[in-house]
């Protein structure tokens, strides 16, 4: 039996199933558009990657392979370097010892010299460990200029787009009735379901004119705030 395939809706704005990024099946031979809204903006979700829980694991494998690698072996230790007898008489002969002053008997106080201090540096090993970066790619799809079967609550739209929305000259299918305000003292204009809206202008998603081809033929222009 075919595996059904999975697809999301994207018609961003107008649809709950492509606001929440939602995932849906089609059975296959069925008209691909989204159970939600009837927008045939669907794309199928293709599957690829490794899943997450296998990166972390591969991610963990490789750092301890690191550390491993750079831990000093058993019964080995790091190693200091003791002077020699000859470099600490060499030190020795360097250093000069300031002679004492001697108390003249003037009550003044007597000029101390300065102590000199041998500081040892104890050898220190450092130990490296690599690190594993998680490059994430991001898919960002962008809005089509162009809508099929948009959903106007009382019809369907196909046409340009602007910014997700009807823009442009193009087509509605009306398929509930629905009362058009023509903003020109209160005239409206009756549609219901069959009707259709050649030529119909939108603006920034707002329907500003067009034809009104009724069902039984007859035909009536309109535009609206005129």
């Amino acid at each position: 039996m075919a595996k059904n395939k999975e697809y999301r809706c994207l018609n961003v704005g107008n649809c709950d199933k492509a606001n929440k990024k939602e995932k849906f099946s089609i059975p296959e031979g069925e008209d691909l558009k989204c159970p939600e809204c009837g927008s045939e903006m669907v794309q199928e979700v293709k599957g690829g990657g490794l899943p997450v829980w296998l990166i972390a694991v591969i991610a963990v494998v490789v750092i301890g392979a690191g550390v491993i690698a750079f831990m000093p072996k058993s019964g080995e230790k790091a190693e200091t370097e003791e002077p020699t007898v000859e470099q600490i008489e060499e030190e020795e002969e360097d250093y000069t010892e300031t002679d004492e002053p001697e108390d003249d008997g003037n009550g003044e106080d007597e000029v101390v010299p300065d102590t000199v201090f041998v500081q040892t540096t104890d050898t220190v090993v450092l130990e490296r460990v690599d690190t594993v970066e998680k490059v994430v790619t991001k898919t960002v799809t962008a809005q089509s200029n162009h809508l099929t079967n948009y959903n106007l609550g009382w019809g369907l739209y196909t046409g340009p787009a602007q910014s997700g929305k009807p823009h442009g000259t193009g087509e509605v299918k009306v398929t509930k009735s629905y009362s058009i305000d023509l903003k020109s003292g209160g005239k409206t204009i009756d549609v219901n379901n069959g009707d259709r809206i050649t030529s119909a202008r939108f603006k920034e998603g707002k329907l500003v004119g067009g034809t009104v081809v009724f069902s039984n033929g007859t035909t009536k222009k309109f535009n609206i705030g005129v």
